[in-house]
């Protein structure tokens, strides 16, 4: 499998590329970001070809899927590219900021006949496995109401980059409008 990943943050270098150098099915193809150093960290340490755009490496590197971990201003855009140069796409959380750039990137797969996953590694925590055995057990209609809290050794004030910089732990506002 031919994988594309854009964005070289922190989740980009410190969980996307470890992951992918572990699966030998998965040859990196290309790995995208505007930040120099960015590009160079990730060339040198994961041994992968670097673009500084998004649509030269979409090009030159054909992947299958694309892995869309940047800003989420910019996630909308990136998928429905990807989707027309006939990869699939597995986008970073929060997937995009409002109902109408979801509906927009959702037409785009299904134009392209593509698929879109989303990075939502939470469904392996213990708490939301238990939630999931004691729903199963019980009938999924019979469930009204869950609510977890989840402790995290990163503070939100102390996340760096664009995280850290937005409102605490959500996405803006999604309005129908």
């Amino acid at each position: 499998m031919r994988v594309a990943l854009v964005g070289l943050g922190n989740a980009g270098h410190t969980l996307h590329l470890p992951a992918l150098a572990g699966i030998s099915s998965a040859a990196v193809v290309g790995a995208c970001d505007l930040d120099p150093a960015r590009r160079e960290r990730a060339a040198q340490r994961w041994r992968v070809p670097v673009f500084d755009d998004f649509g030269t490496m979409l090009s030159a590197s054909r992947p299958d899927v694309v892995i869309v971990g940047t800003p989420l201003d910019t996630h909308a855009d990136y998928c429905v590219r990807a989707f027309q140069a006939g990869a699939h796409v597995i986008c970073e959380k929060p997937f995009v900021p409002t109902l109408a750039e979801a509906d927009r990137v959702l037409a785009a797969a299904t134009a392209a006949g593509r698929s879109i996953a989303f990075n939502h590694e939470f469904r392996e925590m213990p708490i939301f496995k238990a939630i999931r055995s004691e729903v199963e057990r019980i009938g999924r209609d019979e469930l009204v109401f869950a609510q977890v809290w989840q402790i995290m050794d990163l503070p939100p004030w102390a996340e760096p980059g664009w995280r850290g910089a937005g409102v605490p732990r959500t996405a803006p506002a999604a309005h129908p409008s």
